[in-house]
């Protein structure tokens, strides 16, 4: 049975995802939260920042049970003068857990965010699988991002990876589109979409959904 919930977060927050259950959470950013992953389930976290002026956000997975797993997934868009901070922390502390993140973001105007993401892997746990990937878009010269991939990695019976991209819009996809009749804000609102449209497809949500699509639009259309 999939369930989706909110966090509700006091000073410290700690979920158990129960053995042999899947879970579909939403999480909120008041303060950090542990989720704690057991034997045989499952995690899907989605970690989404759009329209706040100032975000921070801590998750921090504890794969606990053999065979756990968690797909974690960031979101985030400014247009204006925000400032982000996304940190995620995948600990595998049983054998035969995965994990997998995927992050993306853009930022226009003088808008700035980092993001870390850490995948550790403990001593003695083998055929685990360990994934990250972060790309972030930059629509303005004064935008501005770092971002800190990290794995740690306690034996060799694993598989992990990771990568990491920034870039501004492709120019020449953008002179394609004009030359094809496109207008210079639906080839924007083009290509932002389509940098963030696997992850919206990705979100159990359609109102969550709508509100990330139409602060790009909106923002196309300043």
């Amino acid at each position: 049975m999939v369930k989706i919930m909110n966090t509700l977060l006091q000073n410290k927050n700690t979920i158990i995802i129960p053995s042999h259950q899947k879970q579909i959470i939403f999480h909120d950013a008041s303060k950090t939260t542990e989720y704690i992953v057991e034997e045989n389930a499952e995690l899907n976290l989605f970690d989404i920042v759009v329209g706040e002026k100032e975000y921070k956000s801590t998750a921090h997975i504890i794969l606990k049970g053999k065979n756990a797993s968690v797909q974690l997934y960031g979101m985030f868009f400014a247009s204006t003068d925000e400032v982000f901070e996304m940190n995620h922390l995948v600990e595998h502390q049983a054998s035969h857990t995965t994990s997998k993140i995927m992050t993306r973001g853009a930022l226009g105007g003088k808008a700035k965010a980092s993001y870390t993401g850490r995948i550790l892997i403990a001593k003695g746990m083998a055929g685990c699988s360990g994934n990250q990937e972060a790309r972030t878009l930059l629509l303005s010269r004064d935008a501005h991002v770092d971002m800190v991939p990290h794995l740690e990695i306690g034996n060799n019976d694993v598989q992990c990876s990771h990568s990491v991209s920034v870039s501004y819009i492709d120019e020449l996809k953008k002179f394609y589109l004009e030359s094809r009749g496109v207008g210079e804000s639906d080839v924007v609102q083009t290509i932002v979409s389509g940098h963030f449209d696997e992850m919206i497809q990705r979100i159990p949500d359609k109102k969550r959904q709508k509100k990330f699509v139409t602060a790009i639009e909106q923002y196309v259309k300043v």
